[in-house]
C-alpha cells in the first residue's frame, strides 16, 4: 500500500477517535422519566395512527394509544426500542416520559438507539396512554412499532435472550481479530509472513464491534445512546479499506494504481463522513448511501479483477476460496441493505454475520497456514545458512566465514588484530585415547576462546586443531590483556578437570599495519609465524 494511503487513513482512524470522544462529552439525549419502577407482568393492546406535524422533525408523527387495563397490583411497564425517533409518553394529558435530541448538541440530530420505557402503577389502570413517536429520518419511520408491556425485568431477559447469538459472534470475530493482529506483532520481524493479515483483524474487529453495537440490547449495556449509534456508523467505513487491503494481496496484481486509487477512494470516503457529521452538515446516518454505493463499487471492482486474474494466471485455491467468501459476503450485504431501505433498521442480520465469520475463519486459517509454512522454511533455511558458516563439531565460525568476512567493506582492517591458535598434542590424544577424546578437546578449546574473546572477537575454526580469532577496534596491547585471560582461563580449566586431556595452545597475534602488509592475508601470515615460533618454543622447552 502507498504511504499516502496509510496516511490518509490514519487520519480517518483518527478522526472517528476524535468524534467518539466529542460525542461521549457533548452529545447527548434528553431523557425524562416521572415514574419510578415496580414489578409487573405481560400485557399488549394498542392502535397506530400517522398524521402531518410541522414541528416534527421530518413532518410526521405517528400515535400509538390503549387504555390501560388489568394492571397488576405490584405494577407493570411500558418498553421498546427507539432508532432515531424522539418519543413522548402520556398518561392521560401527563407527559410521564419524553427522549429528545439534546438542545446543546453541536452537530447531531439524532437520539441514536434507546430503549424508552415507562413504569406504569396499579393507579393507573383505566388511563389512556398515548405514544407520540417523531422520526428524525425518512429512513427511521415504521409501520408497526414493537411495544413490551409487563415486567420490566422480564422483557429486558428476553430481548437479551434475542440478542445473545449475535452477541456471541461479535465477540468471536473481535477476538479473531485481535489474535490475527497479534500473531503479525509476534512475528513482526520475520519477513517471510504477509502482514495483511492484520488488516484482516482490523475488518474482523469493526464488523464485530458493529454488529456488537447495532444489536436491540446494546442500548441496555451502554447508557450513551448517541455515542452507541455513532460507533455502530463508524465501525462501517472503518472496515473497508482493511478488507479492500487484504484481498488485494490475494492477487498477483497486487501493486496497480488501480488498487491505490480504490483505498484512496475508501479513505476519502471515511474521511467525508466524519466530517460531515461533525460539522453538522449530516449525521452519520444520513451519510449511509454514501457508503452503500462505495461498497458496490468495491464489489463490481473486485468481481472485475477476479475475472482478469483468471485469464492471466492460475485459477488458485486461495483465489477460489476468496470468491466464494466474498459472494457470501455479497449476499449478507445485499440482505442487510435491503432490510435497512425496508425497515429502516439493519436489524440482526444473522446471515450477514456468520458470511463475515465465515470469511474471516477460512482466509485467515489460510494466510496463517502459509504464514507458519514460510516461517517454517525460514528456519530451515537459516539453519542451513548458519551451517554453511560454523563448524558443526565446535559451533564457531568456519573458514568460510572467513573467507567473506576478511573481504567486507565495512572491516576496518587498519585498527584489527588476527590472533592465531594451535592445540598441541592433539594427534597424542586421538592416538592414544581415541578421537572421542580429541573432539572433547577441540570443544573444551573452543569454549574457552568464547569465553576470553567473546563478544569483541570472532572465533573462527580455520580447519584441524588451528584456530583463529579477529579482534576489531583493539591495540596490540589490549590483545596481549585478552591472550593474558585466555591463558588464566586455560590453567584454571585443567587444573578443575584432571580427568580431561590437558589444554595447551600455542598462539601469535600480528596487528594490521599499512607497511608491512600489502592485504589482510599478509597479517594472517605474521600472526601464523609467531604462532609456530611459540609451539617450538613450547616443545622444545625453551
Amino acid at each position: 500500500m502507498k504511504m499516502y494511503v496509510k496516511v490518509i487513513y490514519g487520519i480517518s482512524l483518527a478522526l472517528v477517535f476524535f468524534m467518539l470522544i466529542f460525542f461521549h462529552i457533548h452529545e447527548k439525549a434528553d431523557e425524562y422519566i416521572a415514574r419510578d419502577e415496580a414489578e409487573c407482568s405481560i400485557l399488549t393492546d394498542y392502535e397506530v395512527t400517522s398524521y402531518a406535524n410541522e414541528s416534527a422533525p421530518i413532518g410526521i408523527t405517528q400515535e400509538y394509544q390503549w387504555t390501560l387495563s388489568d394492571v397488576p397490583k405490584r405494577g407493570g411497564a411500558v418498553a421498546f426500542y427507539v432508532v432515531h425517533q424522539e418519543i413522548e409518553i402520556y398518561l392521560d394529558d401527563e407527559l410521564v416520559y419524553s427522549l429528545m435530541s439534546g438542545e446543546n448538541n453541536l452537530s447531531s440530530k439524532t437520539t441514536g438507539y434507546n430503549w424508552a420505557k415507562v413504569y406504569l402503577y396499579p393507579e393507573d389502570e383505566g388511563k389512556e396512554i398515548r405514544i407520540l413517536v417523531h422520526p428524525i429520518y425518512k429512513t427511521s419511520i415504521r409501520n408497526n412499532l414493537a411495544i413490551y408491556y409487563g415486567n420490566y425485568d422480564t422483557i429486558c431477559s428476553v430481548i437479551f435472550q434475542n440478542s445473545l447469538f449475535i452477541f456471541v459472534l461479535g465477540i468471536v470475530l473481535i477476538i479473531i481479530g485481535l489474535a490475527f493482529i497479534t500473531f503479525v506483532l509476534i512475528n513482526l520481524k520475520n519477513h517471510e509472513i504477509d502482514t495483511s493479515i492484520a488488516m484482516l483483524g482490523v475488518f474482523s474487529i469493526c464488523a464485530g464491534l458493529w454488529k456488537i453495537c447495532d444489536m436491540t440490547s446494546a442500548p441496555l449495556l451502554f447508557s450513551d445512546s448517541v455515542t452507541l449509534s455513532a460507533l455502530t456508523h463508524a465501525a462501517l467505513p472503518m472496515m473497508l479499506l482493511p478488507y479492500l487491503i487484504f484481498v488485494r494481496n490475494q492477487f498477483a496484481q497486487n501493486r496497480s494504481t488501480f488498487w491505490n486509487f480504490l483505498c484512496t477512494a475508501c479513505s476519502f470516503v471515511s474521511i467525508g463522513m466524519v466530517v460531515l457529521q461533525l460539522t453538522g452538515i449530516a449525521d452519520l446516518r444520513q451519510t449511509l448511501p454514501l457508503f452503500h454505493v462505495m461498497i458496490i463499487v468495491c464489489i463490481i471492482s473486485a468481481a472485475t479483477i477476479f475475472l482478469l486474474e483468471m485469464r492471466h494466471m492460475k485459477f488458485s485455491l486461495n483465489l477460489r476460496i476468496t470468491l466464494i467468501c466474498c459472494l457470501l459476503c455479497l449476499v449478507g450485504t445485499i440482505i442487510d441493505m435491503i432490510m435497512y431501505y425496508y425497515s429502516g433498521n439493519s436489524g440482526s442480520m444473522v446471515f450477514c454475520l456468520l458470511a463475515f465469520l465465515i470469511y474471516v475463519v477460512l482466509m485467515g486459517y489460510m494466510s496463517v497456514r502459509d504464514a507458519l509454512r514460510l516461517i517454517e522454511r525460514g528456519k530451515e533455511a537459516k539453519k542451513y545458512r548458519r551451517l554453511a558458516m560454523h563448524d558443526e563439531l565446535t559451533g564457531l565460525y568456519n573458514r568460510a566465514f572467513y573467507a567473506q568476512y576478511s573481504k567486507k567493506h565495512d572491516l576496518q582492517q587498519s585498527n584489527c588484530c588476527i590472533i592465531m591458535f594451535d592445540v598441541n598434542n592433539l594427534k597424542q590424544c586421538n592416538d592414544t585415547i581415541g578421537h572421542d577424546c580429541g573432539d572433547r578437546l577441540l570443544k573444551n578449546s573452543a569454549q574457552l576462546l568464547k569465553q576470553a574473546f567473546w563478544p569483541n572477537g570472532k572465533c573462527i575454526r580455520i580447519g584441524g586443531d588451528e584456530f583463529c580469532v579477529l579482534l576489531q577496534d583493539s591495540s596490540e596491547k589490549e590483545c596481549e590483556e585478552y591472550l593474558k585471560k585466555f591463558d588464566k582461563l586455560c590453567d584454571n580449566f585443567n587444573k578443575l578437570h584432571p580427568n580431561e586431556f590437558p589444554i595447551n595452545i600455542a598462539y601469535g597475534f600480528a596487528h594490521y599495519n599499512e607497511d608491512d602488509d600489502f592485504d589482510f592475508g599478509d597479517t594472517l601470515r605474521r600472526a601464523d609465524k609467531k604462532m609456530y615460533q611459540m609451539k617450538i618454543a613450547m616443545k622444545t622447552g625453551t
